[in-house]
């Protein structure tokens, strides 16, 4: 069985309300939505780490981490198609490092 934990990087303007929602649908048909907020500290961009569940200020792996920061869920991917989408005023782009792994 392979699970991903992703790592998502999500850039935003200055119109970012610091919160936004993030939802995954799986192929099987299971779906998360989580809220995040508390992202007010972030300068341009942030960044969701499944596998160290983290959310860091920037762009790189290696930013520092928003310790305020709150996350329903760390989202996990499955084998097959997954949509990921995040809504939330101010958002510019999403994008999605898999880092897949057997269980």
């Amino acid at each position: 069985l392979q699970i991903a934990k992703p790592l998502i990087q999500v850039t935003h303007g200055m119109s970012f309300a610091s919160s936004a929602v993030l939802t995954i649908s799986c192929e099987d048909g299971t779906q998360y939505e989580g809220n995040l907020s508390n992202l007010g500290q972030s300068d341009f961009a942030f960044v969701i780490d499944s596998e160290e569940q983290i959310i860091r200020n920037g762009n790189e792996q290696t930013s520092p981490e928003l310790f305020a920061a709150e996350l329903d869920f760390f989202p996990v991917l499955k084998p097959g198609e997954n949509t990921i989408s995040i809504s939330g005023s101010g958002l510019s782009t999403l994008g999605v490092w898999p880092k897949w792994r057997e269980l």
